[in-house]
């Protein structure tokens, strides 16, 4: 037991280095637009009394506006530490950070619950090192948050059946209601709680008032919560863009671009290629207990039905990396197992390490970083906090420049903007159009703007109107 216990300390250790790469960057590199929302998020609780119920982003125009999002967990204890460390980005990765330990803790106690030790030391070893967990768990985020409360809540709930402990039951709920909060989209849980529930059978199942108390416990807060802030919220996003953006979209599911994607990223940012073939491998392994076949099977069934948001969003499949690992973890556990195939062990985790560390490289890359400058020329032009027009040259580049200008305003494209929508945007209380490339503009805009005072650094481009 002890010997296991300096394992998982070793293997949180290397957890915690991977996420501290790094770790001082802007919020500049893969998704910048995502952390920069969330960012904006935080400091607007910062500023305006740590209200947890009126989440403010700053892209919305030129006042506060609260915007209908899940509950925001991770910006909301950032914004607690902003008032130890003032508003850094460094601060803004802590939470996420620590979160992610939780879960590899949390991890690791619900696979050797069920499968033992030494497995859950291979699986917590695959899913810290995975790179879309390593990146987006050092993000200022709420998908660390989210997979934490996942965890917990179905370990808390398998130690519940196991004992029938009152405080497991009680922790189970609080841990799933923070889930469907921070993720609505976590409801795909559901069904491993009814897999666990009915191990005793479907008729004890219906019979026992308790499973059922759990839902209503863990689902009430988030059916009232969303309930408010659709009402409250100044910017309307609910009910979950149902068709749109986030859920629905079936039409995908017959087009061959959505299944080359999502093969892409399974086998390079989701469990590598080597992940890939064992996670497979892994599924043909007789078990004792069906829980992360059913979880596998229950994210896969997340995927289809967000269809959309999964293929846009690479962060979308981080559901699927707790079972994911778990298998990888099992082949690796397996091989071990035989003295003689137990050298192949060591090379399997090898290769496993050094693939991930080679698709995690490119995530780094801060291709937002344009948006920094001109939000830095911006603020050497006019030191107020006056509205402004930023209009950034790529489609996931939004609210980058807005957050590191430090103001609110508008963001439109290139093709968006024209003298109608200068002089609208003028009328709302906008002082500045800032352009993150000129060369983007359409050459009606381009004459327009040149009958406005402007500076111009590279290729920044910054007119008064």
């Amino acid at each position: 037991m002890l010997r296991a216990h300096y394992r998982i300390l070793l293997i949180l250790v290397l957890a915690l280095l991977l996420r501290l790469y790094h770790v001082t960057y802007p919020f500049l590199d893969h998704h910048s637009w995502r952390q920069t929302d969330t960012a904006a998020v935080a400091r607007n609780f910062y500023r305006d009394h740590f209200n947890l119920l009126r989440p403010e982003m700053d892209r919305f125009g030129s006042g506060p506006a609260v915007v209908e999002l899940e509950l925001q967990v991770t910006p909301f204890l950032t914004s607690l530490l902003y008032v130890v460390w003032g508003v850094r980005d460094w601060v803004g990765r802590i939470v996420p950070i620590l979160f992610s330990l939780g879960s590899v803790v949390y991890f690791y106690r619900l696979v050797a619950l069920h499968f033992g030790e030494r497995l859950a030391l291979f699986s917590s070893f695959v899913f810290i090192i995975l790179p879309l967990n390593v990146f987006f768990s050092r993000v200022l985020m709420p998908e660390a948050g989210a997979l934490f409360f996942t965890l917990a809540a179905v370990y808390h709930f398998s130690a519940y059946l196991g004992k029938e402990a009152t405080v497991q039951y009680v922790l189970a709920a609080v841990f799933a209601a923070l889930a469907f909060l921070a993720k609505l989209s976590n409801l795909y849980i559901l069904i491993v709680f009814v897999a666990l529930a009915t191990r005793k059978g479907w008729r004890g199942l219906v019979s026992d008032g308790r499973f059922f108390a759990f839902l209503l416990l863990s689902l009430a807060p988030a059916v009232a919560y969303y309930g408010y802030l659709h009402l409250a919220a100044d910017v309307k996003m609910m009910p979950y863009q149902v068709g749109t953006d986030k859920w629905g979209n079936v039409q995908l599911w017959t087009n061959p671009v959505f299944y080359q994607v999502l093969a892409q990223r399974f086998r390079t940012l989701v469990f590598t290629e080597p992940g890939l073939l064992m996670l497979l491998a892994g599924l043909f392994f007789p078990l004792s207990h069906s829980v992360f076949r059913l979880w596998l099977m229950a994210a896969l069934a997340y995927v289809f039905v967000v269809a959309n948001g999964n293929l846009v969003h690479t962060y979308y499949q981080m559901p699927l990396l707790p079972a994911g690992a778990f298998f990888i973890g099992l082949v690796l556990d397996r091989t071990y197992s035989s003295a003689r195939l137990r050298p192949l062990t060591a090379v399997l985790c090898g290769l496993l390490f050094a693939r991930a560390l080679m698709i995690l490289g490119p995530l780094y890359g801060m291709y937002a970083y344009p948006a920094y400058e001109a939000a830095k020329g911006l603020s050497e032009i006019d030191t107020s906090a006056s509205p402004v027009v930023s209009v950034p040259h790529r489609r996931d580049m939004a609210p980058e420049l807005l957050y590191y200008a430090d103001r609110k305003g508008w963001v439109v494209w290139p093709d968006q903007l024209g003298a109608e929508s200068i002089a609208q945007f003028r009328d709302q209380g906008a002082k500045y159009v800032v352009v993150t490339d000129y060369r983007t503009l359409p050459d009606g805009v381009k004459r327009d703007i040149d009958r406005l005072e402007r500076w111009q650094r590279d290729l920044v481009l910054i007119a008064r109107l």
